[in-house]
């Protein structure tokens, strides 16, 4: 098994390392893009987890006061 720090850092290493053992060097090009896109998806889930904290915090804060909560 590869790890995938050595695929970013060394795509055309490994892609000769495979060719030597006749598999599709192009497999590394595929796994980049997989990782790019998983990358970016990561950031959107952390995004989306800071702002269901924070709406969670204003309806704690809200309850504790008193107010009505529906609108949230």
């Amino acid at each position: 098994m590869l790890d995938i720090r050595l695929l970013r850092e060394n795509p055309d290493q490994v892609k000769a390392g495979l060719e030597k053992r006749d598999v599709d060097g192009r497999i590394v090009d595929e796994i980049l893009a997989f990782d790019v896109r998983r990358r970016e998806l990561l950031g959107e889930v952390e995004e989306r987890k800071s702002r269901r904290n924070s709406v969670s915090k204003e309806i704690g804060q809200l309850k504790r006061a008193g107010e009505d909560t529906a609108h949230i």
